[in-house]
This record gives structure tokens, C-alpha cells and sequence, in this order.
């Protein structure tokens, strides 16, 4: 009877750290609303020549983004704990086909549950992680998120991770909104709406 109970207790004790690595610990599914498409589990949003790709960045996306780039650190966010540790990502990513400057700003992004706001990680937290023992990881991190002011040249493609805090884990429906980003001289407002369900 006791090795049931320790076979059992070992048991919990690792799928409690497994679900503890996972930055995904809320699985979201892109909702129907006016103003973007739906493809697979990516959302489109198109204002003329210039758009963005958003989706639920999973700890298998986020180890796939970092080998198509060359490296072999997997899921970094997993591996660092605290702040990030079990962070809510997403992969967005930037087209700008068009003639003039993209401006994004992801600290003027929130996510919203209810009256309940998150801002998305800004450079004052990247720092810490950036100032780490492991300067190549933070290197690596730096290049990777969306943290400061970002300036879209024509022509050009830009994807990286937007990452926000551990939201709760139970709630229906997430909206984050896009605010102070400018197609040009367009200033674009925007929401996208995921689900739990």
C-alpha cells in the first residue's frame, strides 16, 4: 500500500511540473468577430497592404519559431520561471507591404478579461531577464519579443512573441486590444477575441 501512495504522490508531483512549464496554461481558440478572419487557429487582421498575424503561441510553436532561427533552446519562457514561467504568449506577426512606416507599441496592448486589464511585458521587465548569468538566452529573448516601440520599414515582415502575465485560470472569453498602432499615418484600433471553450 505505501508504494501505491508514493507511485501516486510521484505521479502528481510531475504533472504538476509539467503543467507549471507550459506557458500555455489557458488553452485559447480564436473567436468569430467583425473586423478579422479566422484561419486554423490564427487570426488575420488586413488594413490595406499592412496587417498582422495573431495566434496562441504553444510551448510547440515557441520551441518551432526558435529552431526555424537556429537555435536549439526550445521553450526558453518554460526554463526561466517567475514572470515568464507561465506567461500568457502570442505569436504576432507584422506585414508592412505597404510605402510608409508600421508603429507598434506593445506596451499599448492589453488583454481583458471582464474589467480586468494586463499589459504586455514591456523593456523594464525584459531587462532582469536580460542582465541573467545566461547573457546569450537574454540576447536571445530580447530579439524575440515585442518589448519597445517597434518601427515596421515598407516591404518588410516582422515575428516575434507578445508576451503578457499568467492570466486566471478559469474565464470565457479574452479580448485583447490593439491600441496606438499606425499603418502610415492610420491610426489602427483594434480588438480580437479568444475563447476558452
Amino acid at each position: 500500500m505505501p508504494q501505491v501512495l508514493i507511485a501516486f504522490l510521484v505521479f502528481l508531483l510531475g504533472a504538476s511540473m509539467v503543467s507549471a512549464q507550459s506557458p500555455a496554461s489557458v488553452q485559447l481558440h480564436p473567436k468569430p468577430h467583425e473586423g478579422y478572419e479566422i484561419k486554423g487557429d490564427k487570426l488575420y487582421f488586413r488594413h490595406g497592404q499592412a496587417g498582422l498575424i495573431m495566434e496562441l503561441a504553444t510551448p510547440e510553436k515557441i520551441a518551432q519559431y526558435y529552431h526555424e532561427r537556429g537555435s536549439e533552446v526550445g521553450n526558453p519562457f518554460a526554463k526561466l520561471g517567475g514572470e515568464l514561467g507561465n506567461a500568457t504568449i502570442f505569436l504576432l506577426t507584422l506585414v508592412n507591404r505597404t510605402n510608409s512606416n508600421l508603429t507598434f507599441t506593445p506596451r499599448y496592448v492589453l488583454a481583458k478579461i471582464k474589467s480586468d486589464a494586463y499589459f504586455a511585458l514591456d523593456y523594464t521587465v525584459l531587462l532582469d531577464i536580460i542582465d541573467s548569468p545566461d547573457k546569450s538566452l537574454g540576447k536571445l529573448l530580447e530579439k524575440s519579443i515585442y518589448h519597445s516601440p517597434e518601427l515596421l520599414d515598407p516591404g518588410k515582415i516582422v515575428t516575434k512573441f507578445l508576451v503578457f502575465p499568467e492570466l486566471p485560470k478559469k474565464f470565457d472569453e479574452l479580448k485583447v486590444e490593439f491600441d496606438y498602432m499606425y499603418f502610415g499615418n492610420f491610426e489602427i484600433k483594434t480588438n480580437f477575441y479568444f475563447t476558452t471553450k
